[in-house]
């Protein structure tokens, strides 16, 4: 059980996270139950699913397992779960369905306990899907934006410390793979790009950053901007990572990437036509 925080620090969503985090955990809990390790693994991965059901608007879909597939001929491998628009389009496969890429807007990789081999498992994957590229397209409004699927790695415990954990996110094989990774019973380790700075031990706000770095003092006065707002792959500070330790940032923060960054996703449109080149190969006989 959480202690209870008290005090003008106290977030205001505290008391809804703590209440879905119990929720989690409860279930994660009664996958004990079960026997096979396979029923445990898909069982805690549908648990994943509907808690981004419930957060994220109905125009998403989650669909537990799937390849994604980009213009270029390159392929993911298989993933957990994939949070989809209503109308990505799909290829349905025998084994399976096959995404296109740019109607994905996250891949998820869940783990009950994560370890060394689980980790670097879940690293695989989303370096898999780190090497596929979206065609660009017209995204119709503004808002914190993202060109590619969200990376996540999500674990209900582990065997490792979040410092451990970081270390092997910033090696140079791994660095910028992951956009966050929670562990639901210790927190979470999100890239700073952007979206966070740290300073005295803490965060500061740093949510939907322009296409440049905004110093916290220049974005204090200055909280809005004429600017299209994007996530820079390239600003990675000299820490890449912020880690938060305590328990339910592995709820809060998952929260606030995914639907930071849903809106902007709903209104782009598709542009698929150079998975159909060269189009002369459809007329010539």
């Amino acid at each position: 059980m959480l202690a209870s925080e008290e005090g003008a620090n106290r977030p205001v969503l505290l008391d809804y996270f703590k209440a879905y985090y119990d929720t989690l955990w409860a279930k994660y809990e009664q996958g004990r139950l079960l026997k096979s390790p396979s029923d445990k693994g898909r069982f805690r991965e549908i648990v994943v699913s509907e808690f981004f059901e419930k957060i994220l608007p109905p125009r998403f879909r989650v669909e537990c397992g799937g390849e994604i597939i980009d213009s270029y001929g390159s392929r993911s491998r298989q993933i957990d779960v994939l949070i989809v628009r209503d109308d990505a389009p799909r290829i349905p496969m025998s084994y399976g369905m096959v995404y296109l890429v740019e109607g994905v807007f996250a891949t998820i990789e869940v783990k009950s306990v994560l370890d060394g081999e689980s980790l670097n498992d879940a690293l695989e994957n989303m370096k898999s899907v780190s090497k596929l590229r979206s065609t660009p397209a017209l995204i119709i409004g503004s808002g914190a934006m993202m060109g590619r699927p969200l990376r996540i790695v999500f674990a209900y415990e582990s065997e490792l410390s979040l410092e451990a954990i970081k270390e092997r996110l910033m090696m140079k094989d791994t660095l910028g793979l992951v956009d966050i990774l929670c562990v639901l019973n210790r927190g979470a380790i999100m890239k700073n790009a952007n979206m966070f700075k740290p300073r005295d031990g803490g965060l500061i706000r740093m949510v939907i950053a322009p296409k440049t770095v905004i110093k916290p003092s220049k974005y204090e006065k200055a909280p809005s901007h004429k600017e299209p707002y994007a996530l820079r792959e390239d600003t990675l500070a000299k820490d890449p990572y912020i880690v938060a330790q305590k328990k339910l940032a592995s709820i809060a923060f998952l929260y606030l990437y995914t639907t930071t960054y849903a809106t902007s996703f709903l209104w782009r449109t598709y542009n698929l036509i150079k998975y159909l080149e060269p189009l002369d190969y459809w007329v010539n006989p």
